[in-house]
Order: C-alpha cells, then sequence, then structure tokens
C-alpha cells in the first residue's frame, strides 16, 4: 500500500570532503524517483550541512546573532533544496516553498515530490519535517543522516555505544538531554521534534544515508536503522 512520507535529508551527506557529493545526490535522487514510481507520496526536507557550517562560522566571526546565523543558514538549505528539485527533474515540483502554508497548498494540489529547506530561523531541519509530517498526516518520517541510527551515547567518543533498533520518545530525550542546540548543529533530532512525533503519533525512522537503499528499505518499514516510537503508543501507523 502506498504511503505519504516526509525524507529529511541531511545535508551533510551531500559532501565529500568539503564539496558536494553529485554522485551521490544522483543516487538518492534515483531511489526517490524509484519510490514515487511505485505510488509513494514524498514531500522531502533538505539540510544545510558542511557548507551552511561554513558559512554560520564565518558569521559567527564577524559578530552575527543567533538569528542571522539560522536565517543564513535556512538559504543553504534551499539552495540544497533547489539541487534536488534539479536532479529529480519532471518528478518534482519546482518551486521552493517558504512557509508551511504553501507547502499545505502545494500538497493538496499535486502528487508530485515536493522539497523544501529550512521554512524560519531557531528551527532544525528535522523539526521541519516533523511539522510537515504532522500537518499533511504523513505515515511515516525517514531521517537520512550520517549515522546508522540512536546509540546508547556518542560512538564518537564512547567505543562502547551500542546502537538501539527501537527507542521511545522518553528514552531519546533522555539521550539527547545533553545535545547542542546551535545554528547548524542539531544532531539526530532535537526537542522540538521529538514533541511533534508524540502528538502526532507519527513514527520517524533515523537510517545512514551512506547506503542510499536504506531509504527505501525504511519506507518499506525494514528493520533497519533505528525506528522512534511515540511513548505510550508501540503500534505504529501502517
Amino acid at each position: 500500500m502506498s504511503k505519504k512520507v516526509v525524507i529529511r535529508l541531511g545535508g551533510h551527506i551531500l559532501f565529500r570532503q568539503g564539496i558536494i557529493d553529485v554522485g551521490k545526490v544522483k543516487e538518492i535522487a534515483d531511489v526517490i524517483k524509484s519510490l514515487n514510481d511505485k505510488g509513494a507520496i514524498i514531500r522531502m526536507v533538505v539540510g544545510g550541512g558542511d557548507y551552511a557550517r561554513d558559512y554560520i562560522n564565518a558569521a559567527e566571526t564577524i559578530g552575527a546573532s543567533e538569528f542571522e546565523k539560522d536565517y543564513l543558514a535556512i538559504m543553504i538549505t534551499r539552495a540544497n533544496a533547489f539541487l534536488f528539485v534539479m536532479a529529480l527533474r519532471n518528478y518534482a515540483y519546482k518551486k521552493i516553498p517558504q512557509t508551511l502554508e504553501e507547502i499545505l497548498s502545494i500538497d493538496s494540489l499535486t502528487d508530485k515530490i515536493i522539497v523544501c529547506g529550512g521554512l524560519m530561523p531557531g528551527q532544525s531541519t528535522v523539526s521541519v519535517a516533523t511539522t510537515i509530517a504532522e500537518a499533511i498526516k504523513a505515515d511515516l518520517i525517514i531521517n537520512v543522516t550520517n549515522v546508522d541510527g540512536v546509540y546508547t551515547c556518542d560512538p564518537r567518543t564512547h567505543p562502547e555505544a551500542k546502537l538501539l533498533k527501537k527507542v521511545t520518545t522518553h528514552k531519546l530525550r533522555e539521550i539527547l538531554r545533553e545535545q547542542r542546540v546551535k545554528a547548524g548543529y542539531y544532531e539526530l533530532v532535537d526537542i522540538h521534534a521529538i514533541s511533534i512525533i508524540e502528538r502526532s503519533r507519527i513514527p520517524l525512522r533515523i537510517v545512514n544515508g551512506s547506503d542510499v537503499n536504506n531509504i527505501a528499505r525504511a519506507y518499506m518499514n525494514e528493520d533497519v536503522g533505528t525506528i522512534v516510537i511515540p511513548e505510550n503508543n508501540d503500534t505504529m501507523k501502517e
């Protein structure tokens, strides 16, 4: 059965050694197009990645405020989003929506793939994805990032960290309590996004985008990455 899905692409998976990985962009676009051919209704949110972080660091050096840095990062996410619009060609809606109202209006008119970046300062692209999912009554949110999923602690500094295949929103809050929340530095998911997942009852699956086929596996509800379950709701939407 076809599903409506919101796919958030972490911007960092689009870059290799500080340069846009065009091959990766094409591979991801091919997977997205294949899912669309099979009936999936897809809305995409694209992050800023390394390029956005470079701009944020430069802006910080010249004394920019957190608001200004956030707004600058949003501009980069929209450029990344348009890159995917071009890669998806006729599969994609050609305009990059800049507000939730625009997305809702377009969503009601087309089954073409809608691609956007950030919407407003202070909101991560993960939060954007969960907000869109709630607004359009999506069945699933897929967060495509550069790690295999949620670990018991940061695997970069704790070699004993274990991958969690399933985690509740309550447990995820505990794990992310010390997360850094500044412009351009949102990690897997932020507290605001977790709250939206809880109230919308829409599951979130976090997968590693190094293998682009993980996106299709997540859509098919295969055991890949980490599934985040809204607390007190172990029954996911089908």
